[in-house]
């Protein structure tokens, strides 16, 4: 009833849509009798593509052009490459391929950070153009200013095993993957960990730690001038090991916060450690020994340090006593170190087996 009203209050509306009714139809039955349309053969091909970013094909009428630096630069026309282009501000050379753009594309999308909002012109992060090397380059990534822009150079070696891979250890299958791609995009974001809130972003939104203490007298019993923050490659060394846990450890309960000792001091407490995991306040602090042996000893220590979080929080009674009867260590007061263990061979000691810190942890809040 309605729809008649309209029709006789839109008679010309009417008229006109009768018509193109008339000729929609008549073009729709001439081509499906014309018997050449009715002989043409209808072909397809099907191809199984192992690649982690699969394979397109697209027909695109104009290729995309971004002016930057008064340079003509044609963006590659994978969905990757548009992608990095729309959310991130980063403009790939045309030496791009799909694979290399799409790891580039997962990495940016696992590190937290600033993007482009939908729909709006007036882009947020600031444009970069990015160029594919085939050179070893130091950190895997270069980066240069010119105005506002950066200029990027990473390393087509950043990208090996980027994707994890199926691998087989002693009959063990697992995954085998390397972060150095993830390392140099970090890099690229935080200016190689200058930029201080870049890299608290990655730390909170990632990890669920904080570099910002509001008041460390209340967090550490000690006034903040005793403290300073992180240099930046030791925030670098920092966020590379966090990521190295498996994906469901790297927000662990209770670990809040990450201290640094003023440079040249101690903590009063135990002077002669390089790094304390303070369980009950959640967080870890570090001194200048913890960064200044070496990067063997310095990403030891960060590990360690968040392995007590883990001990404390995450595993549970049966996993620990386990641990601890795997390593058959015991207390020995006739032995130099006090303990002793019953396997012959044994490639730990009694502290990572869990005896000692078990120990330790009944007599005082703080871990070494």
């Amino acid at each position: 009833m309605v729809i008649w009203i309209y029709l006789q209050k839109k008679p010309e509306r009417t008229m006109k849509t009768i018509k193109f009714a008339l000729i929609f139809v008549i073009l729709l039955v001439g081509n499906i009798c014309n018997p050449d349309l009715q002989e043409a053969p209808f072909t397809y091909h099907w191809e199984i593509d192992e690649t982690p970013e699969g394979s397109e094909s697209a027909t695109v009428v104009e290729p995309v052009k971004v002016t930057l630096l008064d340079e003509v630069i044609q963006v590659p026309s994978h969905s990757a490459s548009l992608a990095l282009m729309r959310k991130y501000s980063v403009h790939l050379g045309p030496e791009w391929d799909p694979g290399h753009a799409y790891r580039l594309l997962q990495t940016f999308e696992s590190i937290p950070q600033k993007t482009n909002r939908a729909g709006y012109e007036v882009r947020d992060v600031s444009p970069s153009i990015w160029r594919l090397s085939n050179l070893h380059i130091q950190d895997d990534i270069g980066i240069s200013f010119e105005g506002e822009a950066k200029i990027v150079t990473i390393s087509k070696y950043a990208f090996s095993y980027a994707e994890p891979i199926l691998a087989e250890i002693e009959g063990v299958r697992g995954r085998f993957f390397s972060k150095r791609l993830h390392r140099a995009v970090v890099r690229y974001v935080s200016n190689h960990g200058e930029d201080i809130d870049a890299i608290n972003h990655i730390l909170h939104d990632r990890y669920n730690v904080s570099l910002r203490i509001h008041d460390y007298q209340e967090l550490t019993g000690e006034p903040a001038a005793h403290f300073q923050m992180f240099a930046s490659d030791e925030l670098m060394a920092i966020t590379s090991m966090f990521e190295e846990f498996p994906s469901g450890m790297r927000k662990i309960q209770g670990l809040k916060y990450l201290v640094r000792r003023l440079r040249g001091t101690t903590n009063p407490q135990t002077p002669w450690a390089s790094a304390l995991a303070n369980i009950n306040r959640g967080y870890i602090e570090f001194m200048d020994s913890a960064f200044g042996t070496g990067p063997a000893y310095i990403h030891r220590t960060i590990l360690h340090e968040k392995a007590h979080f883990l001990w404390a929080y995450l595993f549970d009674d049966q996993l620990k006593q386990d641990w601890i009867e795997l390593g058959g260590w015991y207390e020995d007061p006739e032995t130099k170190s006090g303990w002793s263990t019953t396997k012959e061979v044994e490639f730990v000691s009694g502290y990572a087996h869990g005896v000692i810190l078990t120990r330790i942890w009944l007599r005082a809040s703080v871990s070494i």
